[in-house]
């Protein structure tokens, strides 16, 4: 388990504060390009991926990392791994800061376009649209307010 993502000009280093140990280190050289699987119907079109899994409300990414000299998938969802993930309040920027250390450590990695869209991360300056996400979760949550009315409102 880590408490602490720290994304720098190294790479992605995960930091258990409770202990002060470093539980995974991975450098910007070791991230690796994605394979072709014999056992995939489609094969993948981005090195990065996310997806939201059916139980949660946040994106796991996916990315190809060369540990060992063997290539395999790393996931994260930058929650920090601990208890109180809900409670992580710079994801958003440490997303935009692992986008961000992709394109300029390895260009060659691609990622994903929903992944910029899906966050409010413009792919052009990597700037984050506060304003557009707020916005949307006003509406959300006026949109609850609204139903839940009427569903009380009937009954």
């Amino acid at each position: 388990m880590s408490t602490s993502i720290i994304i720098d000009e190294k790479g992605i280093l995960y930091f258990n504060k409770f202990n002060n140990r470093v539980v995974k280190d991975l450098q910007w050289s070791s991230f690796a390009k994605r394979e072709k699987l014999a056992h995939v119907f489609e094969p993948p079109k981005y090195d990065v991926t996310s997806v939201t899994p059916m139980k949660s409300f946040y994106d796991q990414f996916y990315w190809p990392v060369l540990i060992d000299n063997t290539v395999t998938v790393h996931n994260d969802a930058f929650l920090g791994r601990h208890f109180f993930a809900m409670f992580y309040v710079n994801r958003l920027e440490l997303i935009r800061t692992f986008l961000l250390g992709v394109a300029h450590y390895r260009p060659d990695i691609t990622v994903d376009p929903i992944i910029f869209s899906n966050h409010y991360i413009d792919p052009e300056n990597y700037n984050i649209d506060y304003r557009q996400r707020n916005l949307i979760r006003i509406m959300a949550a006026l949109f609850c307010i609204v139903v839940f009315g009427l569903i009380y409102y009937l009954i």
